[in-house]
């Protein structure tokens, strides 16, 4: 066989052995990534408990309850509840005009299961509400009178706030204080308490 058709054959050959690999790595480079399952874990009825203390009386006790589904992996699945109020307030000292401030309750709550059957619970509370009043002096204008300004007084709420972020290791059926601030004006003190159940 002459030299060069033996070569020619070689290299159909080399050729043909070549064509698979190619096909199949491009193969393998075309599938889409197979996406990895969710680590799916247990459903948790959380209450949380805001209680406030005048000395040792109870003066309010306020409790709210929901459910968050707690994630094994690194998945977020947040649960949120917006409670509340607006309330009227004069838009600024000398303004006759007024504004709506929203008062009330902000939970922001996510959990993860752990190894050892605990849960990690973090929870983003805001809290505020209107206590009593203070007197404003608002000035007024009446044009095409003879008293060109005036000024009166209004009575308007005082707005106080509270605010926590935290993290607790809580297992199945634990309740657990998180939280104690007192107010530095008023002297009361607020209590927080956390509580989770595992639903079946």
């Amino acid at each position: 066989m002459p030299r060069i058709a033996r070569k020619l054959i070689f290299a159909i050959a080399l050729l043909l052995l070549a064509l698979p690999t190619s096909s199949q790595e491009k193969a393998t480079k075309d599938e889409a990534p197979a996406a990895r399952p969710r680590a799916e874990g247990p459903q948790l009825k959380v209450q949380v408990v805001f209680a406030e203390f005048d000395g040792d009386k109870k003066v309010k006790n306020l409790p709210y309850s929901f459910v968050v589904k707690a994630s094994s992996g690194d998945e977020r699945d947040w649960t949120k509840i917006r409670m509340g109020s607006r309330v009227p307030l004069p838009a600024g000292p000398g303004s006759p005009n007024i504004q709506y401030v929203d008062v009330g309750t902000n939970i922001d709550c996510v959990a993860k299961q752990l190894s050892d059957g605990n849960y990690r619970v973090t929870f983003n509370l805001e809290r505020s509400w209107a206590e009593g009043d203070m007197t404003l002096k608002v000035e007024t204008s009446n044009k095409g009178t003879a008293v060109e300004k005036s000024d009166s007084t209004v009575h308007a709420p005082i707005i106080r706030q509270f605010r926590s972020e935290s993290t607790v290791m809580i297992r199945d059926g634990q309740a657990l204080e998180t939280n104690f601030a007192t107010d530095p004006v008023t002297g009361k003190v607020i209590r927080l308490e956390v509580t989770v159940n595992t639903m079946k």
